[in-house]
Protein backbone atom coordinates (compact mmCIF):
# COMPACT_ATOMS: atom_id res chain seq x y z
CA UNK A 1 0.00 0.00 0.00
CA UNK A 2 0.80 3.65 -0.96
CA UNK A 3 1.01 4.14 3.20
CA UNK A 4 3.56 1.43 4.14
CA UNK A 5 6.97 2.32 4.98
CA UNK A 6 9.78 -0.08 4.29
CA UNK A 7 13.23 -0.50 5.00
CA UNK A 8 16.86 -2.43 3.96
CA UNK A 9 19.77 -2.64 5.46
CA UNK A 10 23.04 -0.35 4.24
CA UNK A 11 25.77 -3.01 3.24
CA UNK A 12 28.99 -0.84 2.52
CA UNK A 13 30.69 2.41 4.28
CA UNK A 14 30.99 3.69 0.25
CA UNK A 15 27.00 3.97 0.63
CA UNK A 16 27.41 6.32 4.23
CA UNK A 17 28.14 10.19 3.81
CA UNK A 18 30.48 11.61 5.72
CA UNK A 19 26.85 13.55 7.12
CA UNK A 20 25.54 10.16 7.96
CA UNK A 21 23.12 10.31 4.91
CA UNK A 22 22.67 7.34 2.03
CA UNK A 23 24.53 8.14 -1.09
CA UNK A 24 22.22 7.56 -3.91
CA UNK A 25 24.84 5.16 -5.84
CA UNK A 26 23.19 2.76 -3.32
CA UNK A 27 20.42 3.15 -5.20
CA UNK A 28 22.30 3.22 -8.49
CA UNK A 29 24.39 0.02 -8.01
CA UNK A 30 21.29 -1.59 -6.71
CA UNK A 31 18.75 -0.74 -8.70
CA UNK A 32 19.39 -2.90 -11.90
CA UNK A 33 18.52 -6.04 -10.16
CA UNK A 34 16.13 -4.37 -7.83
CA UNK A 35 16.37 -3.38 -4.26
CA UNK A 36 15.60 -5.68 -1.66
CA UNK A 37 13.50 -4.36 1.84
CA UNK A 38 11.15 -5.26 3.89
CA UNK A 39 7.82 -4.39 4.71
CA UNK A 40 8.10 -2.78 7.90
CA UNK A 41 4.93 -3.41 9.46
CA UNK A 42 5.19 -6.66 8.06
CA UNK A 43 8.16 -7.51 10.41
CA UNK A 44 9.66 -7.48 13.81
CA UNK A 45 13.47 -5.89 15.04
CA UNK A 46 14.50 -9.41 15.59
CA UNK A 47 13.32 -10.84 12.38
CA UNK A 48 14.94 -8.13 10.04
CA UNK A 49 18.02 -7.68 12.08
CA UNK A 50 18.37 -11.68 11.62
CA UNK A 51 17.98 -11.36 7.90
CA UNK A 52 20.65 -8.06 7.83
CA UNK A 53 23.09 -10.57 10.03
CA UNK A 54 22.72 -13.16 7.31
CA UNK A 55 22.84 -10.42 4.66
CA UNK A 56 26.19 -10.02 5.28
CA UNK A 57 27.82 -12.77 7.07
CA UNK A 58 29.32 -14.84 4.27
CA UNK A 59 30.92 -11.52 2.39
CA UNK A 60 34.05 -10.19 3.85
CA UNK A 61 33.11 -7.28 1.64
CA UNK A 62 29.64 -6.65 3.06
CA UNK A 63 28.92 -5.41 7.03
CA UNK A 64 26.00 -4.07 8.01
CA UNK A 65 26.11 -0.25 8.42
CA UNK A 66 22.74 0.44 9.56
CA UNK A 67 19.36 1.11 7.22
CA UNK A 68 16.84 3.53 6.08
CA UNK A 69 12.92 4.06 6.05
CA UNK A 70 11.69 4.63 2.05
CA UNK A 71 8.35 6.13 1.53
CA UNK A 72 6.30 3.28 -0.59
CA UNK A 73 4.01 6.50 -2.03
CA UNK A 74 7.25 8.52 -2.42
CA UNK A 75 8.49 6.04 -4.76
CA UNK A 76 5.27 5.42 -6.85
CA UNK A 77 5.39 8.84 -7.51
CA UNK A 78 8.82 8.82 -9.60
CA UNK A 79 7.33 9.18 -13.56
CA UNK A 80 8.58 10.07 -16.68
CA UNK A 81 5.92 11.36 -18.94
CA UNK A 82 3.03 10.53 -16.60
CA UNK A 83 4.05 6.78 -16.33
CA UNK A 84 5.49 5.24 -13.41
CA UNK A 85 9.62 4.66 -13.55
CA UNK A 86 9.94 2.87 -10.21
CA UNK A 87 7.72 0.42 -8.85
CA UNK A 88 7.77 -0.99 -5.77
CA UNK A 89 6.25 -5.01 -5.53
CA UNK A 90 5.40 -7.19 -2.95
CA UNK A 91 7.73 -10.38 -3.36
CA UNK A 92 6.80 -12.26 -0.35
CA UNK A 93 8.98 -14.98 0.12
CA UNK A 94 8.42 -18.01 2.46
CA UNK A 95 11.29 -17.31 5.35
CA UNK A 96 10.32 -13.62 4.52
CA UNK A 97 6.53 -12.73 4.14
CA UNK A 98 7.23 -9.04 4.54
CA UNK A 99 9.49 -8.76 1.30
CA UNK A 100 9.34 -6.41 -0.91
CA UNK A 101 11.39 -4.91 -4.30
CA UNK A 102 11.87 -1.83 -5.44
CA UNK A 103 12.59 -1.94 -9.17
CA UNK A 104 12.79 0.23 -12.32
CA UNK A 105 9.91 -0.25 -14.89
CA UNK A 106 10.66 0.19 -18.66
CA UNK A 107 9.31 3.86 -18.63
CA UNK A 108 11.25 5.51 -20.55
CA UNK A 109 11.02 3.13 -23.47
CA UNK A 110 14.30 1.33 -24.64
CA UNK A 111 14.23 3.73 -27.63
CA UNK A 112 14.09 6.70 -26.28
CA UNK A 113 17.17 9.14 -26.78
CA UNK A 114 19.04 9.61 -23.48
CA UNK A 115 17.28 6.63 -21.90
CA UNK A 116 20.77 5.70 -19.90
CA UNK A 117 21.01 9.24 -18.05
CA UNK A 118 17.38 9.97 -17.51
CA UNK A 119 16.89 6.18 -15.95
CA UNK A 120 19.78 7.24 -13.67
CA UNK A 121 18.14 10.60 -12.83
CA UNK A 122 15.20 8.46 -11.93
CA UNK A 123 17.09 6.48 -9.95
CA UNK A 124 18.74 9.17 -8.09
CA UNK A 125 15.07 10.34 -7.44
CA UNK A 126 14.89 7.37 -4.97
CA UNK A 127 16.65 9.11 -2.57
CA UNK A 128 14.22 11.39 -2.20
CA UNK A 129 11.91 9.16 -1.04
CA UNK A 130 13.84 7.99 2.03
CA UNK A 131 12.73 9.17 5.28
CA UNK A 132 14.36 10.86 8.07
CA UNK A 133 16.34 13.18 4.98
CA UNK A 134 17.72 9.69 4.09
CA UNK A 135 19.83 9.40 7.24
CA UNK A 136 21.11 5.74 7.60
CA UNK A 137 20.15 4.66 11.57
CA UNK A 138 20.56 1.52 13.93
CA UNK A 139 17.59 -0.58 12.86
CA UNK A 140 16.64 0.03 16.68
CA UNK A 141 15.98 3.27 15.98
CA UNK A 142 13.37 2.87 13.37
CA UNK A 143 11.21 0.09 14.60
Amino acid sequence: MDSETLVTVVTSKGFVAHDGRVEPTLFESRMSNGISTDRKAHTTLEDYDLRAERLVEDSPKKANHGSIELSVENIRRINHDNERAIAVYDTGLSDNPSHAEIACTEVPPAETPGRKKLRAKLRKKVLDAALHDGLVMNSSALF
